[in-house]
């Protein structure tokens, strides 16, 4: 079963939508998109974007928030000063990747081909960055041990 619930007025700028799933989960394509996953016995999990499709059981009720596009960047710090570190940070990256999408070839060239928006194209491809770099830095560690 499948539910969608608009945010209460509070985080809407932040939360797209809630939604509630239980039972079977429905096919569905990979989500370029960020949730915050709310589990029956209140722990908490932040994914996506989702590289593959899910399909399965679910034990237990499941509650998301669907995260807006750039949402997520400085929304889980509680300094102001390092959100606005963040949010500058995240300009300059945006910036970055806006004239990325403008060269002729390459893989983030191809990417405004997509049906994403430019908001979630950032947002993806700053995912994108930081898992590279993560998935190298973890390589090159294990080789060295």
């Amino acid at each position: 079963m499948t539910s969608d619930f608009a945010p209460p007025a509070e985080p809407a700028d932040r939360v797209g939508r809630m939604w509630r799933r239980s039972g079977e989960l429905p096919p569905a394509l990979p989500q370029p998109y960020v949730d915050l996953l709310v589990f029956a016995d209140g722990s908490l999990w932040l994914t996506g974007p989702e590289t593959e499709a899910r399909t399965g059981n679910l034990a237990e009720p499941l509650t998301g928030l669907r995260l807006r596009p750039g949402a997520f960047f400085g929304t889980f710090t509680a300094d102001e000063s390092r959100q606005a570190a963040f949010h500058e940070a995240i300009s300059e990256l945006g910036d970055y990747f806006r004239e990325e999408f403008t060269r002729p070839t390459g893989i983030i060239a191809a990417l405004p081909a997509s049906d994403l928006t430019e908001d979630e194209l950032i947002d993806f491809c700053a995912l994108l960055l930081i898992n590279g770099h993560e998935t190298t830095k973890t390589l090159l560690v294990n080789a060295v041990l």
